[in-house]
């Protein structure tokens, strides 16, 4: 069954956050969450210390306490719904906190999210087949990703358009990026290469984002460059193209290269996230790159450190 950015089958939850109370909507521990513990998270959520109990506490160690009572120590997927209109620091500070008690985890505004009422089993977006992307590159935490379809899925029916508005965010590790609501996300772990995560269109197999990170403090784009460009020249001539370290996308600097694969074409953007280098790859047909273009600008302009408390506009600092 193909993974999804939202939850289905197996050790998942909803949880709905603000603006005055934390609720589980479905799954989770079954605990009752600590009103002391829930008022002082939503309190204190836009201050790095508050007080509970009368004592200084970290807000980022309330916010744990908060998500572990609620869903456990662990859950596949958690699906977060939240006040429309709450700023992105704030959404950061809660999905960090969620991300460490569950694989996968989603925030969604709650005027895009429809909650289930008792009598009625809340709608589960229609499955995507999983495929695997083999990876040929991986340089100094640089991952090169060939867009080689191994195992094409089946058709789906008519979903929102790749230029629909995007409506969620998605953590994997360090990073934050805002991806498509009903999009279907798979998070690869395992083979060679760095973690990733490819998040496809659910009407067209060969639209789709891929994100990557690696650890790389004080690396300088130029420096990102050259390890990449030593990468490339071990790939056949005209697979990988157009390496620039002084690339912009979404109005940040990156370096980006395209990568050329029969029937596809993907556009990556590496840039900087304090102590984060991110891959942003946008895939699409050849001569149909308008069919990523919007999503990938918002994934490219959105994608950061959860622990950078700049804006997703802000400008690569390198």
């Amino acid at each position: 069954m193909a993974d999804s950015p939202y939850p289905n089958d197996g050790a998942q939850a909803v949880l709905e956050i603000g603006p005055r109370t934390i609720r589980v909507v479905s799954g989770g521990a079954g605990a009752r969450l600590p009103d002391a513990l829930v008022a002082a998270a939503l309190e204190w959520i836009d201050d790095p210390v508050g007080l509970f109990k009368g004592a200084p506490v970290a807000v980022a160690d309330l916010w744990r306490e908060v998500l572990l009572a609620a869903v456990g120590p662990h859950t596949d997927s958690l699906v977060v719904v939240h006040p429309p209109g709450w700023p992105e620091p704030r959404i950061a500070r809660v999905l960090a906190a969620a991300n460490t008690v569950a694989d996968r985890v989603v925030a969604v505004p709650s005027a895009e999210w429809t909650l289930p009422r008792p009598d009625r089993e809340h709608p589960k977006p229609e499955p995507v087949g999983r495929r695997r992307w083999p990876v040929a590159i991986a340089v100094a935490g640089i991952t090169l990703l060939p867009a080689v379809l191994l195992l094409r899925p089946p058709p789906s029916p008519p979903a929102d358009p790749p230029t629909s508005p995007v409506a969620g965010s998605l953590v994997e590790g360090r990073v934050v990026v805002r991806i498509p609501r009903l999009w279907s996300v798979e998070r690869i772990t395992a083979g060679p290469g760095s973690r990733r995560v490819q998040v496809s269109s659910p009407s067209d197999p060969d639209v789709a984002l891929h994100i990557t990170q690696s650890y790389a403090p004080e690396t300088t784009p130029e420096q990102t460059a050259e390890v990449l460009a030593r990468a490339i020249a071990r790939e056949p001539v005209g697979v990988f193209t157009d390496l620039r370290p002084d690339g912009r996308v979404a109005g940040r600097a990156a370096v980006t290269y395209t990568e050329a694969r029969p029937g596809r074409i993907i556009r990556w953007a590496v840039l900087s996230s304090g102590p984060t280098r991110i891959g942003i790859g946008c895939q699409s047909p050849p001569g149909r790159e308008d069919s990523i273009a919007a999503v990938c600008d918002d994934a490219v302009g959105s994608a950061r450190d959860v622990g950078t408390e700049a804006g997703p506009a802000t400008s690569n600092p390198q």
